[in-house]
């Protein structure tokens, strides 16, 4: 069973530009330079792995994004969108990636 406060919380969404705006604060969303770099596969599992460790004793969290359309890449810009396109925050979604990793 769901408690009061969790029943009122189902129905709610939470959407990607709310989160940047209170992630950074004061600060113009058209202020912020993004950049992107694409991993190859044999490094996603360390990479991963860095990332889970960086943010173990941090009081941030890993959040996922709903993806409208899986052939649109998702961009930083697509994330500050308001309205019927907003990104709806959802469950972190993983890719199993095989690591093969073997000892000598």
């Amino acid at each position: 069973m769901f408690s009061r406060k969790a029943r009122r919380a189902v129905g709610r969404e939470r959407y990607a530009h709310d989160v940047l705006a209170e992630h950074f604060p004061g600060i113009e969303i058209s202020d912020i330079v993004t950049s992107s770099r694409i991993f190859p596969g044999h490094m996603r599992v360390d990479l991963q792995s860095a990332v889970e460790r960086l943010l173990a004793d941090s009081s941030q969290r890993i959040l996922g994004v709903l993806e409208q359309h899986r052939y649109e890449t998702l961009t930083f810009a697509a994330l500050t969108r308001q309205g019927q396109q907003a990104s709806v925050i959802a469950p972190v979604r993983y890719e199993d990636v095989d690591a093969m990793r073997t000892s000598i």
